[in-house]
Order: C-alpha cells, then sequence, then structure tokens
C-alpha cells in the first residue's frame, strides 16, 4: 500500500464514509452479525463502531500486514478482539465453512474481481450463513449512470480503483446468494457519485 492510499486516501475516506448519515446505516447492516464473523477489508475500522454489543471477535482479512491505527483504537474503545489475517480476497486462506456471518461494506466497489470475491465469501461460510453488505452502486437513471461513466476513469485513480458503476447486488445473485433483505436507497450523507448505496442480508445458496 502506497503513501497516498494509507495517508491521504483513508484520511479522506475515514471522514467521508465515517458521516453520522452512513454510520447509521453501517449499524443497520451489521445488526444481524453473529457467530464467527469475517469481515473483508478492514480498512481504518469504521465498522468496529457500528457492530452489536453481542460481538466480541472478528476475523480481518486485509492485503495490509498491520491494522490501521484507527482500527486499533476502534477495537480497543468496543472490547472487540480482531485477529487479522493477510491474504488476498479472491483467494481466501480459510477452510471451507469457516464462518457464520461475512462482512463486506465499500468493498465490492474496488476489489479486481467482485464475482470472484463473492465466490470466496459463499466458500468460506457455513451452511446456513449469511452475508451482510453495504455497498455503493451504479446510479438507476440513464443520465446520472452516464456522469459516473464519465467520472469512473478519475475516480480508479483518486480513489484508489473504486469503481462508481458496479452492480453489487447482482454480483451477489449470480454468485452463490439469494438476497433476504435488501434496501435501496439514495444516501444524502454520501458524496453524489456514491450516493446510491444497497444494504442487505444475503443467504448462502447450497450448490
Amino acid at each position: 500500500m502506497g503513501w497516498y492510499e494509507r495517508v491521504v486516501f483513508r484520511r479522506a475516506m475515514d471522514r467521508v464514509i465515517g458521516r453520522p448519515g452512513v454510520r447509521a446505516e453501517r449499524t443497520a447492516a451489521l445488526a444481524p452479525a453473529r457467530g464467527r464473523i469475517l469481515e473483508v477489508g478492514i480498512g481504518t475500522g469504521l465498522n468496529l463502531d457500528a457492530y452489536p454489543d453481542g460481538v466480541a471477535a472478528v476475523t480481518a482479512l486485509a492485503i495490509e500486514s498491520e491494522l490501521d491505527a484507527r482500527a486499533v483504537a476502534r477495537a480497543a474503545r468496543r472490547r472487540i478482539d480482531v485477529q487479522l489475517v493477510t491474504g488476498d480476497a479472491t483467494r481466501m486462506p480459510f477452510e471451507d465453512g469457516s464462518f457464520d456471518t461475512a462482512v463486506c461494506t465499500f468493498l465490492l466497489c474496488s476489489v479486481n474481481d467482485g464475482a470472484a470475491t463473492v465466490r470466496e465469501l459463499h466458500r468460506v461460510l457455513r451452511r446456513g450463513g449469511r452475508l451482510l453488505f453495504l455497498e455503493h452502486v451504479a446510479r438507476r437513471t440513464r443520465g446520472k449512470r452516464f456522469l459516473q461513466y464519465v467520472l469512473e476513469p478519475l475516480s480508479r485513480v483518486v480513489s484508489c480503483g473504486c469503481s462508481l458503476v458496479r452492480d453489487s447486488v447482482s454480483t451477489i445473485c449470480d454468485n452463490g446468494f439469494q438476497v433476504d433483505q435488501l434496501v435501496d436507497q439514495d444516501l444524502p450523507a454520501m458524496m453524489w457519485p456514491h450516493r446510491r448505496v444497497v444494504r442487505g442480508v444475503a443467504s448462502k445458496v447450497a450448490p
């Protein structure tokens, strides 16, 4: 991870997606978290403040070898034991059926291969396990979506690979999950290009 992503981008994102309106969506998204929990892409640990009170431990998969200092502080404040595992989201270093709950928030917009990531989430969840997700996606109307496509190259550079035009719900449904709960809304707390946000619960469908 380069200096720009570590120092500039993460600091900016911590402010933008740490706003109260987004924080409320995180809390709603993570309310069903139970059992052994995997969070992919923990970043600065914004989700740690949003887990329900019963959560005492989280396994975090990330490309970096050390937790961000902000994540360490948030884990300590919530008394959540975070076990960091370094690895690639498309080739997770876990056995099949290792987790009860998987969490991805503002992740599928940035991974190189969203389908492969979701397939891995499906693999490492136990039978009946659930995926909790919160993602920004392509806008509904043609005009707004066109502007997102115009801004897409700049977003990829400035936002460290973040795509504005992903269809993450389809990616989840096409790779082994059934979406049981879905909230699809324009969230004013987000910046305009990222304002359409989907939040939901998906259950693992047996192959």
